[in-house]
């Protein structure tokens, strides 16, 4: 009995209702001024507690009676709807009410009194006073501004847990003084890199980028920022994008990331100061220190410690009369700091004999880049424009662009109707090859009116064919050429040297250069040698000290839809790992081999198994979009260790080319493998230097080098796994069979 009289007074005990506040007056925008409509967009903000559902019918506001209120968890009373709407168009929960003669500016009194509770909040005219700034609830129930501009009806107070949402924000990256202008639209000029490093999505829509002036604000909105929502671990990057006051000082300034505007103190949540920033490079958030970096707009920073100057010489026109012959040497730094630079230059005739000679920089102290032009007079003929770069103090990482050769022909030659061909620099074959090597062959074309257009290379040796036969297709009339073409010798022994003939044919012209193919010794084992594979390998002949990558094959440049093999190779640590690599070309932080943005960066993920102390290599396929204007680009191997969340990645400067005068004949495989190419891959002739960069991509038709793997082969490595599915898919329906036949017994 005593059990049951218990049981029913805890029963009445929390059946009677509490007289307390379901629901809290917990923002006050009580004297707006009139830059936002003034008094009558006066408004309170209602919040259940717990932020549950609650419903309010019969209470009063000010003791005038309210209308049925749902606060879910919030409910916004304002006095003009259509007025609040336009000035905060994502608040919700709004309804329209009589707020009397309106809240006094002076300060005062606010009431809400229902059935249940009552609330009565006190307010002076000390805070939020006509500054657009509104009254906040603390957590403690204590009244203070707003942190926000405006307020923040319908969403958390800014003061309840003071910059809590975007605690986890920090600046990585700062590009403050951009080659070219600084005001562009995206992806150009200046721009700023956010990153979080919380667990959570964090909303960037509050947030202000400030450089050291307060007036001087960058808001992040959906046109300046690459995202609104930024994901756990993941960067964003605010743009300049055309603003007109902010505007960093690559002299002495500083980039303030804040919530809201105008600035206060107590809403900033990160602050950079910078000065002497050299033209073109990041500064870069970097193990701890801010340091000065190649840009990474939107991805992890890489701090290399190298330097990149590149030389380039611009020619009118390659085919002109004597005195129209013009031409500009440029040099420039893409990455490091002003140098002091020496550059040197000659004109060679067609027999190798220096004409001219330049030093357009002896030591002279560059920034960014400077150019000079020259109007030699030279008699008819054709000649080689070469210019390096000598002395550099700092350690390049790309020597391919330090050197530059431009072939020119002066005279009448581009109305001649006869084609020529010709094998040139032949230098580079008197510096001895070996079998299975590539040969490099350095080519003058000319086509007149020839019909003809297929221009074929080998290399032949005792009267029979000792190489593959590389083919590119020369499609207008009365234009020329200078470029290099790789031919690959066949891999075998010889204990003596041997003559060897290079053979150009092609638009009824042949040519012929004779070369010697070195002996390979008495110890030579045909199944060691370097199989014919290797048209693209570079100078890179192993890992520099103290890094785990390199490339080995890179071509110097590429035509616009061109599909290129790479080739990289990986040192393994004190354990044996597994690696996921994919490549891609990059403008700044855009990606240009990626089928027009239709497909991602790491759709195609290659694996590789690097053992224990060992070095290994892999072929990579790009494929280049087709669309490409001429110039300078990215290319990008990106490696992730299987485990481990971050990236670390190679880099490499490579040229595209114009495509509008040279075709080579892609392969039938490529073709089918890429459905997006065309029947023919265009192509151009690289920039000429003296590196084994220079190839130009070619097909071959004899051992030429294999840069996919066939559907074949790929079936048949996938035989033992579909056997594998199958026997356990046929075991699967075995049990299931019995399974339902001892049910049915």
């Amino acid at each position: 009995m005593r059990v049951s009289w218990l049981y029913f007074f805890v029963i009445f005990l929390f059946s009677f209702p509490f007289v307390s506040a379901e629901v809290l007056l917990n923002e006050i925008m009580y004297a707006p001024s009139t830059s936002i409509g003034g008094s009558a967009n006066e408004w309170v903000e209602l919040y259940a507690l717990g932020g549950g559902n609650e419903t309010l019918s019969g209470c009063f506001f000010q003791d005038i009676e309210l209308p049925v209120i749902i606060v879910d968890p919030y409910a916004i009373l304002v006095r003009q709807s259509d007025l609040f709407n336009d000035t905060y168009y994502n608040a919700s929960s709004t309804y329209e009410v009589s707020f009397g003669r309106g809240l006094a500016n002076d300060g005062g009194s606010i009431s809400l009194r229902c059935p249940s509770f009552e609330e009565v909040v006190y307010y002076n005219d000390s805070l939020a006073k006509s500054n657009n700034f509104s009254l906040e609830r603390s957590p403690e129930g204590e009244w203070k501004e707003s942190i926000i501009f405006g307020g923040t009806p319908s969403k958390n107070n800014s003061i309840s847990a003071p910059l809590g949402d975007f605690a986890s924000l920090e600046i990585t990256e700062i590009m403050v003084d951009p080659f070219g202008d600084d005001d562009v639209l995206r992806p150009g000029g200046e721009w700023i890199e956010i990153y979080n490093r919380g667990k959570l999505p964090v909303s960037l829509r509050e947030l202000v980028l400030y450089d050291q002036d307060d007036d001087h604000e960058l808001r992040v909105t959906d046109s300046s920022s690459t995202t609104l929502t930024l994901c756990s671990h993941c960067y964003a990057v605010v743009y300049r994008n055309g603003d007109t006051d902010f505007d960093l000082s690559r002299n002495t300034d500083a980039v303030r990331l804040a919530v809201g505007y105008p600035l206060r103190s107590e809403s900033v949540l990160d602050i950079v100061s910078f000065s002497s920033v050299p033209e073109g490079m990041s500064l870069s958030h970097f193990n701890g220190d801010w340091v000065y970096t190649a840009p990474t707009p939107g991805e992890d920073n890489l701090y290399t410690g190298l330097c990149d100057w590149q030389i380039d010489v611009m020619l009118n026109n390659s085919f002109s009369r004597p005195e129209d012959l013009s031409f500009t040497v440029e040099v420039g730094r893409r990455l490091g700091y002003g140098e002091n630079i020496t550059v040197q230059g000659i004109i060679e005739d067609g027999y190798g004999n220096i004409v001219k000679e330049y030093s357009p920089w002896t030591n002279d102290y560059i920034t960014s880049s400077s150019h000079k032009t020259y109007s030699p007079r030279l008699a008819e003929g054709a000649y080689n424009i070469v210019f390096w770069l000598g002395n550099l103090t700092c350690r390049d990482g790309t020597l391919g662009d330090n050197r530059i050769s431009r072939a020119v022909y002066l005279g009448q030659y581009y109305q001649n109707m006869s084609s020529r061909v010709e094998i040139e620099d032949v230098d580079l074959l008197r510096d001895g090859v070996t079998w299975g090597e590539s040969v490099p062959l350095h080519l003058f074309l000319y086509k007149g009116n020839s019909t003809q257009k297929v221009i074929r290379v080998w290399v032949e040796a005792e009267g029979k064919k000792v190489s593959s036969t590389s083919k590119v297709s020369v499609q207008d009339e009365f234009s020329g050429y200078d470029l290099t073409i790789p031919v690959e010798l066949v891999p075998r022994c010889e204990n003596e040297e041997i003559r060897a003939t290079a053979i150009v044919e092609g638009l009824g012209e042949r040519d012929e250069v004779g070369f010697t193919i070195q002996s390979n010794g008495d110890d030579c084992d045909e199944s060691d040698i370097l199989s014919p594979n290797s048209a693209l390998r570079s100078s890179f002949s192993s890992i520099p000290v103290g890094q785990r990558y390199a490339f080995t094959s890179v071509p110097y440049s590429i035509l616009p839809g061109d599909i290129f093999p790479i080739r990289i190779l990986v040192r393994g640590s004190a354990k044996d790992e597994l690696y996921d690599l994919w490549s891609f070309v990059a403008e700044g932080r855009k990606c240009v081999s990626c089928l027009e943005s239709t497909v991602g960066r790491n759709d195609t993920i290659y694996s590789l198994s690097v053992p224990r102390g060992q070095e290994k290599e892999i072929e990579l396929l790009v494929k280049a979009d087709a669309n490409l204007p001429p110039g300078s680009y990215e290319l990008r191997v990106i490696f992730r260790r299987v485990g481990v969340k971050t990236t670390q990645d190679l880099r490499q400067i490579i040229f595209v080319n114009d495509s509008s005068s040279l075709h080579s004949n892609s392969s039938s495989f490529l073709s089918n493998h890429f459905s997006q190419l065309s029947d023919s891959i265009t192509v151009e002739p690289p920039v000429i230097g003296y590196s084994s960069f220079n190839v130009l991509s070619s097909s071959q038709d004899s051992t030429g080098m294999i840069v996919y793997e066939s559907t074949t082969s790929l079936s048949k490595k996938s035989l033992p796994w579909v056997v594998v599915v199958a026997f356990c898919c046929l075991l699967f329906m075995f049990f299931k069979k019995g399974f339902i036949l001892g049910r049915k017994a």
